[in-house]
């Protein structure tokens, strides 16, 4: 299994509350933007935007106080001379043009006509500054912060888990997700993996401050539920807490040959097996939501 099959995996396993992973990924090769592009800029003051861009390798997230926000994540980048072209996933493909501003310090942002060819472009593209900023309102700060530290994360993952090997992978996701550096997992670090995957899942589909913030609390009380089932099915030495090795266990590696074992003993019917197991469903069926501790 190829590292971003690992990655994948851990996903799947981590993300069962939410549909973040279900998606076909991007393409492999779509082409970075810039690092001099890359950052937080604002139109208008630091303090009080107007809109924010936050910048990426790979992804563009607007916000916009009191208005519609949502993430671009990249299918394309493309040099055309001081621009940079980038173009987002999805079927209209939405076109977003950037360059560093020449004249002060921040950012040119324009998003040209979809009636301009990209061969077209910059053409009479409408160009507006944008100021760099280190900090942000911090009512926006506490609602987009830990979903833009996942998307940072992500993008580190990706970079991380495309060879063959799956120790890089590993590496990137215990870097973002082991909050305090013990080498496992907590029900707490899994819920904020959840959170941060929530906050990326409704960004990508475009939302606004109250929706997104109603969505976040619904995913964090639905999150916590999940990672404690999480850690129970997992935590095989009791400790309370689960490692990436506990997640991948029977999965990496592949038990590729069976263990020896004597001969003659009688095959057990798995017909009899699945009866068992459906009597169990019908039980727990039965019995009031167990509680989370």
């Amino acid at each position: 299994m190829r590292g971003g099959g690992v990655c994948r995996t851990l996903l799947v396993l981590l993300f069962l509350a939410t549909p973040a992973f279900a998606q076909d990924s991007p393409p492999a090769s779509i082409g970075d933007l810039p690092a001099a592009v890359q950052g937080t800029f604002a139109a208008g003051t630091c303090a009080a935007p107007e809109r924010l861009l936050h910048i990426t390798a790979r992804s563009i997230v607007f916000l916009a106080p009191g208005a519609d926000e949502h993430l671009m994540r990249l299918r394309r980048v493309q040099s055309l001379g001081e621009w940079s072209l980038a173009v987002g996933s999805g079927e209209d493909q939405p076109r977003v043009l950037l360059r560093p501003a020449a004249a002060a310090p921040g950012l040119d942002f324009g998003v040209p006509s979809v009636k301009l060819l990209d061969s077209q472009l910059p053409g009479d593209t409408p160009v507006t500054h944008l100021i760099p900023c280190t900090e942000i309102p911090p009512e926006l700060a506490l609602l987009h912060g830990e979903g833009i530290a996942f998307l940072h994360a992500l993008e580190a993952m990706e970079a991380a888990c495309g060879g063959d090997n799956p120790k890089p992978c590993l590496d990137a996701f215990m870097a973002y997700a082991d909050v305090n550096r013990d080498g496992r997992l907590s029900a707490a670090e899994i819920t904020r993996v959840i959170r941060g995957a929530s906050w990326a899942v409704q960004m990508a589909a475009g939302t606004s401050d109250g929706t997104l913030a109603a969505g976040l609390l619904g995913s964090a009380l639905i999150g916590l539920g999940a990672a404690e089932i999480i850690v129970r099915s997992f935590d095989y030495d009791g400790k309370g807490t689960i490692t990436p090795e506990a997640l991948l266990l029977d999965r990496l590696p592949f038990p590729a040959m069976p263990q020896a074992r004597s001969t003659g003993a009688a095959p057990l019917p798995l017909e009899a097996l699945g009866s068992q197991v459906g009597s169990l469903k019908e039980l727990f069926s039965r019995l009031p939501a167990l509680p989370t501790k």
